[in-house]
This record gives structure tokens, C-alpha cells and sequence, in this order.
């Protein structure tokens, strides 16, 4: 079989499909790479904020959060009913 005869792939384009393979694959890996590096400093950056959050908790006392996270509570219970109630009742 010769390149260029009747019924074979043109070197030329075999040449383009190795090209296209390689510019798909280096993408897919750089962006691979850039989406692991953004997980990884988001993680780091939330631990940094999660330790001050828990560092000014500690300084403020346990009453004043335990209070806060009461009212959290009540308020997600709430929604959480009144969602629960409206699916109810528009579900016909």
C-alpha cells in the first residue's frame, strides 16, 4: 500500500489527526492540572478560615454561639417544614 493511492490515509492527514490528538490531550491534562491546583489553595484557604472562625468563637464565649446556633437550628427546621408543607399540599 502506498500513501496517496486510491484507498489509504494521506500522510497529511494522519499528520492533522496526530496534531489534533496531541493539542486535545495536552488540554485535558493542563486543565486537569490547573483544576487540582484550585481544589487544593480552596481547601487551604477554607482550613485558614474555618481556624479563625473557631479561634474567635473560642474568645467569645460558648453562650453567645450556642445561642447562634440555636437560632440556626429553628430557622433550617422551619424552612425544612414549610418546604415539606408546600410540597404537600401543590403535589396534585
Amino acid at each position: 500500500m502506498k500513501f496517496g493511492s486510491r484507498h489509504t490515509i494521506s500522510e497529511a492527514l494522519i499528520n492533522q489527526s496526530l496534531i489534533t490528538t496531541a493539542i486535545g490531550a495536552g488540554t485535558t491534562v493542563c486543565l486537569l492540572i490547573i483544576l487540582m491546583m484550585t481544589s487544593f489553595f480552596m481547601g487551604w484557604i477554607s482550613i485558614r478560615l474555618a481556624d479563625r472562625g473557631s479561634r474567635s468563637f473560642q474568645e467569645d464565649g460558648t453562650e453567645e454561639g450556642d445561642k447562634n446556633r440555636a437560632k440556626a437550628a429553628v430557622i433550617a427546621a422551619s424552612i425544612l417544614k414549610s418546604s415539606e408543607e408546600y410540597d404537600r399540599s401543590h403535589s396534585n
